[in-house]
């Protein structure tokens, strides 16, 4: 049956899941967008084209599909962007409203031709560039790249490379430093929000819950935030959780 759709200018919130009753309840605790993905023990790789369809056949509000063959580095070459584009084809077809992706060259800068690729695939559908964007050593640069190439969307926790690297699970050469606490990588995605301004879209993430919501919004500029909302990451949707959220930034 499908669930009624709702529509409102409240801080949006987005919630990741890997599996269709987890996108059926984030929407009925009150989400307004789904980042679909396969495996979020892993932080998240490709979903199959079958649970995209599932889900927008079930759920009316935007469904985003992340594109990350691999949970390894976001470094990719030509072979992983060719299979890239060739997933981001069938869960386009299976409905899906947006690609998430983040393509980084050796030098850790964004992949401008990748990037472009995706974009083009994607037509008039949003594109995020997801916290491969936390790795870059130059930001602003980075910000003004990924404007460059149409990216509608920027998906940040404000963190430095070795933080982001530990946060998403991947081996880090870099000495081991601990992440920056919330203070600071809130100023961090306030700038980043600055320097966007009405050209890309600043989405924030990173630790979300009700008790910081707020801090996120008016301290860090966004009007946007996205969570996994899991206490465990092996014990699925935490819909309190996600209740929590809404009713904050409601």
């Amino acid at each position: 049956m499908q669930i009624p759709s709702r529509s409102s200018n409240r801080i949006l919130l987005e919630i990741a899941v890997d599996n269709l009753p987890d996108a059926i309840a984030a929407y009925r605790a009150g989400a307004d967008r789904i980042e679909l993905v396969s495996d979020l023990a892993r932080h998240g790789v490709t979903p199959i084209p079958e649970l995209m369809r599932d889900v927008k056949a079930t759920v009316p509000i935007p469904v985003m599909a992340m594109l990350r063959p691999d949970p390894g580095s976001p470094i990719a070459d030509q072979r992983m962007v060719a299979i890239m584009l060739h997933q981001a084809e069938g869960l386009l077809e299976a409905g899906a409203d947006g690609l998430v992706f983040g393509v980084l060259t050796p030098q850790m800068h964004v992949d401008r031709d990748a990037t472009a690729m995706i974009v083009q695939m994607a037509g008039t559908r949003e594109t995020v560039f997801h916290r491969a964007f936390d790795m870059t050593p130059d930001p602003a640069g980075a910000i003004n790249t990924l404007v460059d190439r149409g990216v509608t969307r920027i998906l940040t926790a404000g963190m430095d490379r070795p933080g982001t690297m530990t946060a998403m699970g991947l081996a880090d050469a870099a000495p081991a430093a601990p992440p920056p606490g919330l203070v600071v990588r809130l100023r961090k995605i306030r700038a980043y929000v600055e320097a966007a301004g009405d050209r890309i879209q600043i989405l924030a993430c990173g630790g979300v819950r009700g008790p910081n919501a707020r801090q996120f919004v008016y301290e860090g500029g966004v009007a946007q935030l996205h969570s996994a909302a899991r206490g465990d990451s092996a014990a699925g949707l935490d819909v309190g959780q996600v209740g929590e959220l809404r009713s904050v930034l409601g």
